[in-house]
Formats: structure tokens, C-alpha cells, sequence
């Protein structure tokens, strides 16, 4: 594995040990309004799989929040890779939550990146934005 570089620190992991790191931003300690994360799992088939596997996101989402609903999907291209971007919403105690989902597909790499913005839904545009910002400059090593 290649060194990691966190917050002005560089270092290896040991080889024999799998990096499943989940990046994580909040707009603001204590209290924030949003939090993004952006997280990489295996993902072996291509287009059609990322399909599939956006669906069964969704559907896993639904039974494990309940009241959890999409309420909006587009098929795109992001760094010249196949994405799904995803909206749902989400309750949460005194508010309403929106959850915007990224899926980028890393098919060379046999993977798919997530990235996840979750706001209350007054803060919704802002979620949209964080999100957008990502996909705007994501780029992936030896992509196209």
C-alpha cells in the first residue's frame, strides 16, 4: 500500500492490513449543519453493477432508517467515470434530514466511490453544493 498522507502527516500501514478508511468533513465543530463523507468499496462489474448496487443502497437505506425515501436519482458522468447521484430524505428527531448520495465507479480499480452529504433539509441547498463541488473536481489516477 502507498503511504498515506493525513493532515500534514505521511505513513504505511502494514502490508498485511486493508485500508477501508472514510473520509469525514463537517462544516463547522460542535454543532455542524453538514457532514460529507467519502468512502471506497469493491465493486466488480462495471456500469451494470453500479446500477445494482445504487439500488440495493437505496433499498437497504429504507429498511435500515425507517421513513427513508429517494426521492430523486440521475444517471451522469463525473470525472469521466459512470455515477449516480441520489436524494433522499430521512427523519430525524425535530427535523427533517436530506441525504444526497454520490456513486462514482472506479471500473479499472474494480471499486466505487461514495460520497455522502447529510444536512437538516433547511440546509438541503448547501448539501447540493458540497456535493456538486466534489464531483466537479473528482478525478481518478490513471483515468481517463
Amino acid at each position: 500500500m502507498d503511504r498515506v498522507h493525513f493532515h500534514g502527516a505521511r505513513f504505511a500501514p502494514p502490508p498485511s492490513l486493508l485500508d477501508t478508511s472514510v473520509l469525514s468533513f463537517v462544516d463547522r465543530a460542535g454543532s455542524p449543519s453538514l457532514s460529507l463523507t467519502v468512502a471506497q468499496e469493491a465493486l466488480v462489474g462495471g456500469a451494470p453493477a453500479l446500477k445494482v448496487y445504487v439500488e440495493e443502497q437505496q433499498r437497504a437505506a429504507q429498511q435500515a432508517v425507517p421513513g427513508y425515501a429517494a426521492i430523486a436519482r440521475d444517471q451522469r458522468t463525473v470525472g469521466g467515470a459512470a455515477a449516480w447521484l441520489v436524494e433522499g430524505t430521512a427523519p430525524s428527531p425535530g427535523k427533517k434530514r436530506v441525504v444526497i448520495q454520490l456513486y462514482v465507479l472506479d471500473a479499472p480499480h474494480a471499486c466505487v466511490f461514495v460520497v455522502t452529504a447529510t444536512a437538516a433539509a433547511s440546509d438541503a441547498a448547501h448539501a447540493r453544493a458540497a456535493v456538486e463541488h466534489i464531483a466537479a473536481g473528482f478525478t481518478l489516477e490513471g483515468g481517463a
